[in-house]
């Protein structure tokens, strides 16, 4: 077995940014895209008339959708219901303030 000194390298060893970004995005994207596949498979919801077809074998009788809840009235709600403040010198139920 022969053994030799260590040599200069000619050019300088740097990342190869290119190579790196490539396989980042493309490990990413292959994570990504299992990821989702596991969990499409683990979802056990029923969300339509043939996930209900394919969880039971009994014949489906009435399917009731209901639209989803706007946004706009639930906040015209919460703003309604939310406590407000009295201007000064109006008069409450239990008080009223006069000088």
């Amino acid at each position: 077995m022969t053994i030799t000194s260590a040599s200069v390298p000619g050019l300088p060893t740097t990342p190869d940014v290119r190579r790196n970004l490539a396989l980042g995005i493309l490990i990413g994207l292959a994570l990504g895209v299992g990821l989702a596949m596991v969990r499409h498979a683990l979802d056990t919801k029923v969300r339509g008339e043939a996930d209900l077809k394919a969880a039971s074998d009994r014949p489906v009788a009435q399917i009731r959708w209901s639209p989803p809840r706007p946004i706009a009235r639930s906040l015209w709600r919460a703003t309604r219901m939310a406590p407000t403040r009295k201007a000064s010198g109006a008069c409450g139920p239990t008080s009223c303030s006069s000088t």
